[in-house]
């Protein structure tokens, strides 16, 4: 009725015997395949003759990287050596008379002077710029002292002292009246113009190389003084060919002044053009007095219509201003007056005064 349970526990069917007398087969073969394993790869013998060969290879690389690594360093040592020899050479400043206005890059080298200072003179004499003074070479950023003081003696340019103590004769000797015209802007006149030679082309030309005459460039531009009557330029109508009638504007740095002239809107003084890249205080102190302004060519920005870019555009509004006046805008409705955006405590009275030319407040929506 029950069948035997220990019987149960050892009965396989007949797929399952095969499988174990399969097991057993590979449990007993894997052993052996070992053993023969074994006893073949013992008695392989290693080729030392190939071995050897490898490390020689091995060596020979070595010894080229190190081969290669010497190259390297003599050709920097040359290298340095030759900079060394370079640069002793170009401190040797043997200077002969010479107008920095005229020199080419070769008459530069050929003195002594580096490639980079002349390079960098030649580019700014190409921008517009001009030496006046013996001095203003000095305003090179990279003139160094030494070759400076190698080169003054031999420059064709009258000193600024010399010059200086000429015009204070000359304005101990105007009239009370030539001082109250004077404290007014005025035309130049012709005499001014020629003023302007003496101070620049110094009377006594003895200080100079008596074997050295001056330039025809020199000579030129004096003749063309004597009979040139002076013309006042408005800032904010002359194109960049008009910019280049005033002596010391090229082509280049007139560019410059209308490219700022039209992100300002216009200039509202003359002294905005201190502004302007690359002009110093001496250069606009030649050509202050031939030009003028009128406010009411100022192109303005209303601020209750300007965008965000709008206000950025101008040189004179940074990112933070321009965003703290439209918040303003927002929060508060339309500006009733310009003057109201110095509610917000990014805008100062500085920076309102420089801004009060070029705003407007009217009110395109009621």
């Amino acid at each position: 009725m029950y069948g035997n349970p220990v019987k149960d526990w050892f009965y396989f069917t007949r797929h399952q015997r095969l499988g174990i007398i399969v097991l057993l087969s590979l449990l007993a073969v894997m052993p052996i395949a070992g053993w023969i394993t074994e006893r073949l790869l013992k008695h392989r013998s290693l080729d030392e003759q190939h071995f050897a060969v490898m490390i020689e290879e091995y060596r020979k690389h070595l010894a080229s990287i190190e081969e290669a690594m010497a190259r390297l360093d003599e050709a920097a040592e040359k290298e340095i050596a030759v900079r060394a020899y370079n640069l002793s050479e170009e401190q040797k400043i043997t200077p002969v008379p010479f107008d920095p206005n005229v020199l080419t890059l070769e008459e530069w080298t050929s003195m002594g002077v580096s490639s980079r200072l002349a390079r960098t003179i030649g580019n700014y004499l190409a921008a517009g710029g001009g030496f006046t003074y013996k001095q203003d070479l000095q305003r090179i950023y990279i003139m160094d002292d030494e070759t400076y003081a190698a080169l003054e003696d031999y420059i064709e340019l009258p000193d600024r002292n010399t010059a200086g103590s000429l015009s204070s004769e000359r304005g101990a000797a105007m009239t009370s009246d030539e001082q109250t015209a004077g404290s007014t802007k005025r035309t130049p006149t012709t005499n001014d113009t020629l003023l302007y030679a003496a101070r620049y082309y110094d009377a006594s030309v003895e200080t100079r190389h008596s074997h050295h005459e001056i330039s025809d460039r020199q000579q030129t531009y004096m003749e063309s003084l004597s009979g040139a009557e002076p013309v006042m330029i408005h800032l904010n109508r002359a194109d960049s060919t008009t910019f280049q009638s005033i002596r010391g504007i090229g082509p280049v740095f007139s560019r410059r002044i209308v490219r700022y002239r039209e992100l300002l809107g216009g200039y509202h003084c003359s002294s905005q053009l201190l502004e302007v890249f690359g002009m110093d205080s001496l250069r606009y102190h030649d050509i202050a007095g031939y030009v003028e302004t009128d406010t009411l060519d100022i192109r303005k920005i209303n601020v209750n219509e300007a965008s965000f870019t709008d206000l950025v555009s101008h040189p004179y509004i940074e990112q933070p201003v321009a965003s703290a006046i439209l918040n303003l805008r927002r929060q508060h409705g339309p500006f009733a007056h310009p003057e109201d955006i110095k509610n917000s405590y990014l805008v100062d009275d500085q920076l309102w005064k420089r801004l009060k030319p070029y705003l407007t407040a009217s009110n395109a929506d009621p």
